[in-house]
């Protein structure tokens, strides 16, 4: 156990003191340009201009995946488990419209630009659901190649990380409450990191919000991948499907909504409660500064032209179809996390 927690160390002590940095120097920046989007880019900057020591990785890979759940379970603190409940279900019928728009938007694209069949379900999965976890997830059902998983990841965490700066400059520029743009966020933006990036760059309002239906959109995978699973099975009997499924469950929203449930019950003191909110915070951009410094620019060359056009076709068809549905229901959503 001592072993691997020297290992971790290095890269855990890295993004702490670069999070100790972002914090010092957040008010010399305009206030669009929030916390999580400058842990992000000094993340990126010096990722890419200065590589960390390889003795950093094994932590950096913790905060960026650890940490982060950490991060939102600890989330749950500042919220109420019946309107998480609440939002949780009004978000469900919204994300199958705009996850079916986005399935159907990737596979018509692929097939219009020939891109092969399991590269373009990955894609699928990865911009329909969650990112690059249900990729991974996908790619043993479909006896994916590395090679099209490699393509796939790249490709969405291209256009996910675009979405961090560009979707805060939009919100502003189209005028959206926080509510609606955290709807909009949760339910647009593929990674849960790249979701709250987002959604704090807007304000811990629409973090919140963006928060609860990006996690309701996790929820799906698992049903997704039975779908899936069962369908590959009937061609390939050898295929395990149930495995992955059972990988697919996110534990780390049930500790999100168990800790919501606690703050709703009165449990939680005062200054406990505090302090998770603000460890929270601090978790979240020790994580995007993590995955900031583990992303190579020069990498996403991997990702091929026609991978590339349909992942924008796609990031773009999603952006659009989930903003004009939350546009025309926009009562709805004011009335669910109005009070966020």
């Amino acid at each position: 156990m001592s072993s691997q927690l020297l290992e971790l160390l290095p890269g855990v002590a890295l993004c702490a003191a670069l999070t100790g940095a972002i914090i010092w120097a957040r008010p010399l920046f305009p206030e669009v340009f929030g916390e999580a989007l400058l842990a992000v880019s000094v993340g990126l900057v010096v990722g890419n201009l200065v590589a960390p020591p390889a003795a950093t990785k094994p932590g950096l890979r913790w905060m960026s995946r650890t940490g982060l759940r950490m991060a939102i379970v600890f989330m749950g603190a500042r919220l109420a488990f019946g309107d998480i409940v609440q939002g949780g279900v009004y978000a469900l019928a919204l994300l199958l419209c705009t996850m079916t728009v986005a399935a159907l938007v990737v596979t018509g694209l692929g097939r219009w630009m020939a891109v092969p069949r399991r590269l373009t379900t990955l894609l699928a999965v990865g911009t329909a659901v969650c990112g690059n976890s249900a990729i991974i997830a996908t790619a043993p059902l479909i006896e994916a190649e590395e090679r099209e998983v490699a393509f796939a990841v790249g490709t969405i965490t291209l256009f996910g990380t675009l979405a961090v700066f560009a979707f805060p400059f939009l919100g502003h520029a189209l005028g959206l409450a926080p509510w609606h743009y955290g709807v909009w966020a949760g339910a647009a933006i593929n990674d849960t990191s790249q979701v709250l990036a987002a959604g704090l760059a807007y304000g811990d309002s629409a973090a919140a919000v963006a928060t609860v239906v990006k996690l309701t959109r996790n929820a799906l995978m698992a049903p997704i991948l039975v779908g899936v699973g069962v369908g590959m099975a009937r061609h390939r009997p050898g295929v395990r499907w149930q495995a992955a499924v059972g990988k697919s469950i996110p534990l780390f929203v049930v500790g999100f909504l168990a800790v919501a449930l606690l703050n709703s019950l009165g449990v939680l003191p005062a200054t406990l409660r505090a302090a998770l909110v603000q460890v929270s915070r601090l978790l979240i951009l020790a994580a995007l500064a993590g995955i900031g410094l583990s992303l190579r620019v020069l990498e996403l060359r991997v990702v091929g032209l026609r991978p590339f056009l349909v992942g924008f076709g796609a990031s773009v068809g999603l952006a659009v179809a989930t903003l004009l549905l939350t546009s025309a229901t926009q009562g709805i959503w004011q009335r669910v996390f109005g009070g966020f």
